[in-house]
């Protein structure tokens, strides 16, 4: 549901070809609307779109895609269009903030091996983005080289 209640957002599955694509149903007029229209059961767009996210309480809906090798969010309007793109660092599972222009999502700071995900707030009039609380592994204190520190030494017991 978004818009104050006014929409509801889904996969919309039919017997042609538009088939599992996102659509949005506008409950004060029934009207329904494709958010996502891709055409061809080969086409491997629809793979690389993630499930809309209305606000609960104003007319904004963030799509997150993967572009460029990265999830990245975009605010797209009641009919599909592209109004903007959000991020450019990435982004991805948001969770819109009832009654407030602003949405949480998670980044990932470093890419592959050993990943990290910092959630961030961001700002829908300023356009601001923020992290919740430092980057990791800054604010981690260093820790002595594992060579300097004394073995454990286990004992074998013989029952």
């Amino acid at each position: 549901m978004g818009n104050n209640e006014r929409w509801i957002v889904g996969i919309q599955y039919t017997t042609n070809n538009l088939s599992a694509n996102k659509a949005l149903y506008n409950l004060e007029t029934e009207e329904f609307n494709w958010l996502t229209t891709y055409h061809t059961d080969s086409d491997s767009l629809r793979r690389y779109s993630n499930y809309p996210i209305p606000n609960p309480s104003g007319p904004e809906i963030i799509l997150p895609k993967f572009v460029d090798n990265a999830w990245q969010l975009f605010q797209i309007n009641q009919h599909g269009e592209t109004v903007r793109q959000l991020t450019e660092l990435g982004g991805h599972q948001v969770r819109w903030v009832r009654e407030h222009d602003y949405f949480i999502f998670n980044r990932d700071t470093h890419k592959g091996e050993g990943a990290r995900y910092i959630p961030f707030k961001y700002n829908f009039s300023t356009g601001e983005q923020e992290p919740f609380w430092p980057n990791l592994p800054d604010s981690v204190p260093n820790f002595p080289d594992v060579s300097t520190q004394d073995p454990i030494h286990l004992i074998n017991h013989v029952p």
